[in-house]
């Protein structure tokens, strides 16, 4: 695991009397004290772009709460720490990739939409006719940086340039964070008191994003779908990112393992796995879940990690949690009627729940007409992806379908907590979510329209048809050709 130290639940229990001189003069020395040791630990200084130490601020309750909360990366950076940093050899597209990503937290933080940030990629992938960001030049991404920045300063938002001030920052950031709209929301469905708090993690960054041989992913010890108690490894990974891409569903992702690739209809037009591309790392992300559930005796664990290379000592564990499974107790399954097999229309990755039929919903507003005008009938919500901020949409409805985005995201880890039946990264569907529509190919459907989707096997239907409890269909759970 990266270097790194905790900042307990202590001082989010005394955030309130933070404005007593003592006691915020005694949490900075303290929090530099802490800093002083990492530095020592990783040989590395924070603001020295010859052996820059950046850091990752993230919340850890005790009740996971995935994607509510703030979350920091690339801690700092500065323009002349980047600028500096970007002239080193092969430094020069990463440091620039890693500058925006901060300033992109740092703005969300400040309640900047992502679909801000969102919008400023998407325009210079058409200005420079690229699709993906890998393919920018160093110079793109640093022109690219700026204009995030100058996106933050449009709404008055500042960052210091000092980074203990930023680091300091940060964990006030993700301490207030607690109190979201969002993360209050999450809490009342999940039953986790207001009380208990977060810490917060601070955590030397790891480069999933220094080269082609980089990345970062999610892995199960087990397929979430198996009942099994062998280590069976399954999850996403991507390339040349860093690890708020997977697990904010904003990519699509490739299988962990060629048992994936070869079984689960979304991954066979893959070009390969991470057990076919970086073996090594393969096998010592198995070394590792064998340890955790076998010689420690964890339940079976939900795992994200990075990478830095191929090689097995370039792989380092973020953080683990339990998994988190479907009761299949009287699973929803639909109705023996061949036409639903007709009316099938894309597929996705499904993520549990079993069967769903409802109204097709897109934004807020479509939610509440169907309220109005069809109280009672179940909402199938449609997004391209997810945003923290979408749980607001989620708890209002019963299904979950997304464009982007893997089993491993935290749209369908909190879709299964709240139990909700899930489909992701059906890559087929095209959200409008200026018209409230959702398009397959050639057939386009309107909110309040019904569609079913399976949670087990991961496919959309046209339509509305039955669901019963019980056995399923023959077909269910079965990959056909």
């Amino acid at each position: 695991m990266p270097e790194g130290f905790i900042v307990s639940t202590e001082l989010f229990g005394v955030r309130g009397a933070l404005g007593l001189k003592g006691l915020a003069e005694d949490v900075r020395k303290r929090l530099a004290a802490a800093l002083a040791r990492l530095e020592r630990d990783t040989g590395r200084r924070l603001g020295d772009p010859g052996r820059l130490l950046m850091l990752s601020v993230r919340s850890s309750g005790t009740s996971s709460m995935p994607g509510m909360m703030s979350t920091f990366l690339n801690v700092g950076l500065n323009d002349e720490v980047v600028e500096a940093l970007a002239r080193r050899r092969n430094y020069g597209w990463t440091a620039w990739d890693c500058y925006r990503r901060f300033l992109q937290c740092w703005g969300m933080s400040e309640g900047i939409p992502r679909d801000d940030f969102d919008a400023i990629m998407r325009s210079f992938k058409e200005r420079y006719g690229v699709k993906m960001k890998v393919e920018f030049t160093a110079s793109a991404m640093r022109e690219m940086a700026y204009a995030y920045k100058a996106r933050l300063a449009d709404d008055g938002v500042s960052i210091p340039d000092d980074p203990f001030e930023q680091v300091a920052a940060a964990v006030m950031k993700v301490l207030d964070s607690w109190d979201s709209e969002q993360a209050v929301l999450y809490r009342r469905q999940m039953d986790i008191a207001d009380e208990w708090g977060t810490a917060a993690v601070v955590q030397r960054m790891v480069l999933g994003n220094i080269s082609y041989d980089s990345g970062t992913g999610v892995v199960f010890t087990r397929p979430p779908h198996s009942r099994g108690y062998e280590v069976v490894l399954e999850g996403d990974y991507v390339f040349c990112s860093q690890g708020e891409d997977l697990v904010a569903g904003l990519v699509f992702p490739l299988p962990v393992s060629e048992r994936q690739r070869r079984e689960q209809r979304i991954y066979r037009s893959a070009t390969g796995s991470l057990e076919a591309h970086l073996p090594a790392i393969y096998a010592r992300l198995e070394e590792i879940a064998r340890k955790l559930v076998f010689e420690h005796s964890f339940e079976h664990q939900e795992i994200e990690f990075t990478f830095e290379g191929s090689s097995p000592d370039d792989l380092f564990i973020l953080q683990s949690r339990p998994m988190v499974f479907d009761d299949e107790a009287g699973a929803a399954a639909f109705a023996a009627h061949d036409r639903i097999w007709e009316s099938r229309i894309a597929s996705g990755l499904g993520c549990g729940g079993g069967a769903f039929t409802g109204r097709l919903v897109v934004r807020a507003s479509d939610i509440e007409r169907m309220k109005r005008e069809h109280p009672g009938d179940p909402l199938l919500l449609a997004r391209p992806d997810t945003v923290p901020e979408d749980i607001v949409l989620i708890v209002k409805a019963e299904g979950l379908l997304t464009a982007r985005g893997g089993g491993t995201s935290h749209a369908a880890i909190t879709a299964k907590r709240l139990g909700k039946v899930c489909v992701v990264n059906c890559r087929a569907m095209e959200v409008d979510e200026e018209r409230g529509t959702v398009r397959f190919g050639d057939r386009a459907f309107s909110s309040g329209e019904w569609l079913s989707i399976n949670g087990d096997t991961g496919d959309v239907y046209a339509g509305r048809h039955e669901v019963v409890r019980g056995a399923p269909l023959p077909h269910d759970g079965k990959e056909d050709g």
